[in-house]
């Protein structure tokens, strides 16, 4: 999974992962239990613009998360690619 970027939670016990076309939350206490699994790709209109452009469309045009920030205590601020045309949205902690 081409996983970049951690975020470590103390407060909540959590480490995040964003990887291509996924955020796992990963619970550090017991690491072999199964993370929560978010499966975030990029539209298919995005996907097809990528494709188009000339990019690769195995290893370019997914959405890799490149920004995983704590925004309050209920939510995180995630930001992908997008097939190169870059999302960000809030996600709940939950």
């Amino acid at each position: 999974l081409d996983y970049r970027i951690l975020l470590m939670d103390e407060d909540q016990d959590r480490i995040y992962v964003g990887s291509k076309d996924h955020i796992l939350s990963l619970n550090i206490n017991n690491i072999s239990q199964d993370p929560l699994n978010i499966f975030w790709p990029a539209s298919a209109n995005k996907v097809e613009e990528c494709k188009m452009a000339g990019k690769d469309p195995t290893h370019g045009c997914g959405n890799f998360v490149r920004v995983i920030q704590s925004y309050n205590r209920t939510h995180l601020y995630v930001c992908g690619s997008g097939a190169f045309s870059p999302v960000c949205v809030y996600v709940n902690r939950g």
